[in-house]
């Protein structure tokens, strides 16, 4: 199936939401990316279908067998079917689970429901007529967003307001800005939202690189990393970062700890908030010792800030961590 024949078949984003899996008269659905996963739209979906769901997490089955997972999607406990969603992103997954992915979308008929984000390079040339391919668009326009509000139950007075100081400035936004405005819309004083506008906004629309993309480059050592901080440093006060990176160094070194302890569970819990790309393989590279020296050195640089002697610490923590001082 070519480029063109995909997009006759996928369904959008909206009604996908407005539907249980069972009236989608499929038993697979693609949940079809252009190039980042879409971690908002998964992560809304989750909460809002949390009692029906089943997620799996692959990336504590790397060794699995395709036997295994022909296993898993044959079998019921009295019968009673599953809806079981890939939390993965599809360059996550290894080769042997990217095929079976591929041979479940072809052929799957149940007996349970399986919900698969993959990306769209991937889709070409798959033989799936009989999946359901949900379209998940990389921008959305003032139309779609409107639409997904008032299905969805938003506040929205305000977040049509936030809306509209976007749509001033963009023809179109990311479905990542569209879900950080509707959790502000819930949140925010119909008397805050001048004030929200002016201070707030400008950061989140100005934002290119996100944190997490910050958080992948530095664990993962990569020389991009640098220009990234340089983008958006100014974005946050030095409070903000201090305790953002200790934050990820103190989680990641619990997170390895547990994981060479064979806790799973607790280092499943204990990784939220950290980047897939450490998660699945950048662990590896470290100790927890070596990042608990780089959270002490943060720690000092946090009593050096409030003692009025903060000059350039954070370059020099990133130099000595990027030169493996701390190892």
């Amino acid at each position: 199936m070519n480029s063109s024949e995909i997009k006759q078949y996928e369904k959008d984003w909206i009604s996908f939401l407005q539907h249980d899996m069972q009236t989608l008269q499929s038993c697979v659905v693609l949940l079809i990316y252009e190039k980042e996963y879409p971690l908002s739209f998964i992560s809304y979906y989750l909460q809002k279908r949390k009692y029906a769901l089943t997620t799996i997490d692959l990336t504590e089955m790397h060794n699995c067998s395709d036997t295994m997972l022909d296993q898993l999607f044959a079998t019921t406990f009295l019968g009673q079917p599953r809806i079981y969603l890939i939390k993965n992103a599809w360059d996550e997954l290894t080769s042997v689970q990217q095929k079976f992915f591929i041979r479940l979308a072809n052929s799957y008929v149940g007996p349970h429901y399986c919900i698969i984000p993959i990306e769209r390079s991937a889709v070409v040339g798959m033989n799936h007529k009989q999946a359901c391919k949900i379209a998940l668009p990389s921008m959305c326009n003032m139309q779609e967003i409107i639409l997904f509000a008032k299905q969805e139950c938003v506040s929205f007075p305000i977040f049509q307001k936030l809306l509209t100081s976007v749509f001033q400035k963009s023809a179109s936004i990311s479905f990542d800005m569209v879900m950080v405005l509707f959790n502000y819309a819930s949140v925010i004083s119909t008397n805050a939202i001048d004030e929200f506008t002016e201070c707030m906004m400008p950061v989140l629309l100005n934002n290119k690189q996100s944190l997490y993309d910050l958080s992948g480059a530095f664990f993962a050592k990569k020389s991009s990393f640098f220009a990234m901080w340089r983008a958006i440093e100014p974005m946050y006060s030095i409070q903000f970062w201090i305790v953002f990176w200790s934050d990820q160094l103190m989680k990641a070194a619990f997170f390895i700890a547990y994981k060479k302890n064979g806790s799973l569970q607790q280092a499943k819990e204990i990784g939220i908030g950290l980047p897939f790309s450490f998660l699945n393989k950048d662990w590896h590279l470290y100790s927890p010792q070596k990042l608990v020296d780089g959270y002490t050195f943060l720690y000092e640089c946090d009593y050096r800030f409030k003692d009025n002697a903060l000059i350039k610490s954070l370059d020099t923590f990133f130099i000595i961590f990027f030169n493996k001082q701390f190892d």
